[in-house]
């Protein structure tokens, strides 16, 4: 009997919100990017990306995964519907790692997460750290040239695969 809380609000994951090999400078930078997609597709309030570039200063959020990934995010509030805005990187940004006290991740793909209280966002951060670990589709994600391949796998990986 699985005991973790299913996800309970439907995750929005489009090729809208897909941009592969950008040519960011910095983990703002990124994080700028990605989070005007959800603005400007009505997923988050106007003070969300704010909200993540503050919270990422105080809790980071990069992974040292097989492939490096970030996952920044802010509270709920700052969120009108639950979405995943990704990126793939022509050249790794810098993020702080998660956990640990300044040591720093050289991300190649950012998961940009607007995350709603109905959308449970404790399960939706494991969901995806197990996403992380399958090393054969991560390699397929980075390598990837079209949105809607990425968009597809990501589903079959996130939305599809039992909890």
């Amino acid at each position: 009997m699985n005991k973790h809380k299913q996800p309970t609000e439907e995750i929005f994951l489009d090729e809208k919100l897909i941009l592969l090999g950008v040519n960011a400078p910095d983990k703002e930078t990124i994080i700028d990017i990605l989070g005007n997609l959800l603005l400007k597709n009505g997923f988050v309030e106007k003070g969300f990306i704010k909200a993540v570039l503050d919270r990422e200063k105080k809790f980071a959020t990069g992974l040292p995964t097989f492939i490096p990934v970030a996952i920044p995010h802010t509270d709920p509030v700052h969120c009108k519907k639950s979405a995943i805005s990704f990126a793939t990187l022509d050249t790794p940004v810098e993020f702080g790692e998660m956990g640990s006290d300044g040591k720093q991740v050289s991300v190649k793909m950012v998961f940009l997460l607007s995350l709603t209280e109905s959308s449970n966002p404790v399960e939706w951060l494991r969901k995806l750290v197990n996403y992380f670990s399958d090393n054969t589709r991560m390699q397929s994600l980075l390598k990837a040239q079209n949105k809607k391949f990425v968009a597809n796998l990501l589903k079959s990986g996130l939305l599809l695969d039992a909890v």
